[in-house]
C-alpha cells in the first residue's frame, strides 16, 4: 500500500510513494503528503510540495505557504509553482515576495506564478526580474508579463526583448503603479 510507504523510515521509499502519489485520481492522499512537509529529507519536502501542486486540491495551500520561506532555494521554487497550479490567489503577496530572492529561479516561478494567479500589481516587479542572468528565467517573467498586460510577445528569446521595451515604455503607466 503507498500510504504505508509514506510513513517508511526509509527516505527512498517515501520519496517514491510521495512522487507517484501527485496526481489526481490519488487526491485521498493529500492529507499524508501534506505531512511530509515536514520530512527530515529535502528531497522528500520538495516532491510533497509538487504533489500537493499536481493533485489540485486548493484547500491544502495553507500547507504550502510556509515553504515559500524554506532555506532551500527549489523549496521555495517549488511552493511558488504549487501555488500558482492550485490559483491560490490569496498567497500572491506571499508569493510576491520570492521576486527579491537572492536566488534567481524562485523569483522566476514566483513570476511565472502570479502571471497564472492573475496578480496584475506585481508587474513592476515581474519587470525586474527581466534583469535576471539567466535566459529561461527572463523567459518566465516575460511569457508572466504577457498573461497579465495582454501584451502577445514572441516565444522566444525576442520574448525578453520585446517585454523590456514594452515595460520601457508603460512602467510610468497609472495601471501597472504599485497598489501595496
Amino acid at each position: 500500500d503507498l500510504a504505508s510507504l509514506l510513513k517508511d523510515s526509509d527516505a527512498r521509499l517515501r520519496l517514491g510513494a510521495v512522487s507517484l502519489l501527485g496526481i489526481p485520481q490519488f487526491h485521498e492522499y493529500a492529507p499524508d503528503i501534506t505531512l511530509l512537509l515536514t520530512d527530515p529529507d529535502p528531497s522528500v519536502r520538495y516532491h510533497a510540495v509538487r504533489s500537493l501542486g499536481n493533485l489540485g486540491l486548493k484547500e491544502y495551500a495553507p500547507n504550502i505557504v510556509p515553504m515559500l520561506k524554506d532555506p532551500e532555494a527549489r523549496m521555495r521554487t517549488s511552493s511558488a509553482e504549487a501555488l500558482g497550479k492550485l490559483g491560490a490567489v490569496e498567497y500572491a503577496q506571499n508569493i510576491a515576495a520570492l521576486l527579491k530572492d537572492p536566488d534567481e529561479y524562485p523569483r522566476g516561478f514566483s513570476a511565472e506564478a502570479l502571471g497564472k494567479l492573475g496578480a496584475k500589481e506585481y508587474v513592476p516587479d515581474i519587470a525586474a526580474v527581466l534583469k535576471a542572468p539567466n535566459f529561461n528565467i527572463r523567459l518566465m517573467a516575460a511569457r508572466s508579463l504577457a498573461t497579465l498586460t495582454g501584451q502577445k510577445f514572441p516565444g522566444n528569446e525576442r520574448a525578453i526583448l520585446a517585454a523590456q521595451a514594452w515595460w520601457a515604455q508603460h512602467q510610468n503607466d497609472p495601471e501597472f503603479a504599485p497598489k501595496r
